[in-house]
This record gives structure tokens, C-alpha cells and sequence, in this order.
């Protein structure tokens, strides 16, 4: 687990960035784009009291990644884990029609895909 001093070190690395693509690089390597905006609260730790929960982690970071990877979109890897085109479509059926079973207020659009 990251602590505050590493995430500070991480920011300051981020500014000191001489190119926009070497920032981008940090920015993925370190998941981290900008300072916290309650960072500026010395009694705060974000790093410790802003707890981890499923909604964020797994299913906006985790779920989308994994299907970008087995896609074959996921930062530019190919390998043996893309699925077929076949398949992708298929469970983009299925998904949809899965849809039509859950009450809107606890679902998004699939417009952009999963």
C-alpha cells in the first residue's frame, strides 16, 4: 500500500516531468494523475482514510480493464488472452440482453460497450 511520503514523491516526479508522454507514462505507472484535492489538509492522510470499496476498484477499474485486455484495446498488449471477435459479440448479446432483467436505477448504458 502506497503511503502519504510515497505519494507525495510520486507528484513531485509527475511535475518535474519534462514531456506530456513521459507524464502520461508516470501518471499510468503510479495511477495517479494530480494531487488529491484534500490533500492540502495536513490532519488528512487520503491514503489511509479514504477507504478502498468495490464499486470504484473492481467494478469502474478492474471489470473495464480486464475486458480492454481480453479485447485486445488494453494500452496497446496482444497476446494469446484476446478473445475473438466472435465471442466478444456474443457476450455483448448476452449482456444486453441481461440488461432488459435490472432495474435502471442500478445500471449504466452500455453504449461505449462494458
Amino acid at each position: 500500500m502506497r503511503t502519504k511520503e510515497e505519494l507525495v514523491d510520486q507528484l513531485d516526479e509527475l511535475e518535474r516531468t519534462s514531456t506530456k508522454e513521459d507524464r502520461k507514462k508516470l501518471e499510468r505507472y503510479y495511477g495517479v494523475k494530480e494531487a488529491p484535492a484534500l490533500g492540502r489538509v495536513d490532519s488528512l492522510d487520503p491514503v489511509l482514510q479514504c477507504p478502498f470499496d468495490c464499486m470504484h476498484l473492481f467494478f469502474e477499474n478492474v471489470i473495464p480493464n480486464l475486458w480492454k485486455l481480453w479485447t485486445g484495446v488494453f494500452k496497446g498488449l496482444l497476446g494469446d488472452y484476446v478473445l475473438d471477435s466472435e465471442i466478444v459479440r456474443e457476450i455483448m448479446g448476452e449482456t444486453a440482453a441481461a440488461m432488459k432483467t435490472i432495474p435502471a436505477e442500478f445500471s449504466r448504458t452500455l453504449a461505449r460497450g462494458l
